[in-house]
């Protein structure tokens, strides 16, 4: 298991073996790239700290947007940057808005 750490210029960082995140680290509003509300939907896009990508072989991926009520309810999407993040989440608050389903054109 590989554990990271978001750095204030939105890299991040892998701690080293046996070591994981402070507790102060995983605060709501740190680890948040976006957050919004469509129509009673919430578009949550956060930073995991864990990899989640069970590849060895492959970029770590460390930031999820995950929507939450209605239509879409826990439909996901994972990336391995911020910037990649970022551009994901808006892409899915703007097809919400554009009354348009993520899960074709994200």
């Amino acid at each position: 298991m590989t554990w990271y750490t978001l750095n204030e210029d939105k890299t991040v960082t892998k701690l080293p073996e046996g070591e994981y995140p402070k507790l102060g680290e995983f605060n709501e509003t740190a680890k948040h790239v976006g957050n919004h509300v469509v129509n009673y939907q919430r578009i949550s896009t956060v930073f995991l700290h864990l990899d989640h990508n069970w590849n060895p072989d492959g970029e770590p991926v460390l930031f999820e947007t995950m929507i939450f009520g209605g239509e879409y309810d826990e439909e996901m999407w994972r990336y391995c940057t911020w910037e990649e993040a970022k551009a994901g989440h808006d892409r899915i608050v703007n097809c919400l808005k554009e009354g348009v389903t993520p899960i074709e054109n994200i």
